[in-house]
């Protein structure tokens, strides 16, 4: 009877350790062959490649499109910041007429709102790549 206690268990820890090792086998043919998700590149990397693969660009017309990329990237750049201090007067202006309806109660609260709102964003905003 003990013999047979030991071959049963022997026989279900063999059993889970073949199960182990089969897993594994599949798990490495199955999931290793699928394409790894792509890492963000910055848009003038891509455009880059497929310009100069899709057209066949010579190296003189590559060098070209790299530094008129690098000149799209720094207008947009440009662009970015002046919008968001545009951004930045019209929203200091609505708070200022906003704040002039309220009473001095409504204005601190107020005030502690727009802080916790621009801390939550400041927290929230993913990191830009660095240039």
């Amino acid at each position: 009877m003990m013999t047979s206690k030991k071959n049963a268990i022997l026989s279900l820890i063999s059993i889970f350790l073949i199960g182990v090792v089969v897993g594994m086998v599949l798990q490495h043919m199955v999931l290793e062959d699928r394409p790894q998700p792509r890492k963000h590149r910055p848009p003038n990397d891509f455009f880059f490649e497929v310009f100069t693969k899709e057209l066949s660009l010579s190296i003189t017309q590559q060098e070209s499109l790299k530094t008129m990329l690098a000149d799209l990237g720094k207008e947009y750049e440009r662009v970015r910041i002046e919008q968001f201090e545009q951004h930045m007067r019209i929203r200091k202006s609505f708070e200022n007429e906003f704040k002039k309806i309220l009473d001095d109660n409504q204005k601190q609260k107020y005030d502690k709102m727009i802080e916790d709102f621009d801390n939550k964003m400041k927290n929230n905003k993913p990191p830009r790549e660095p240039k």
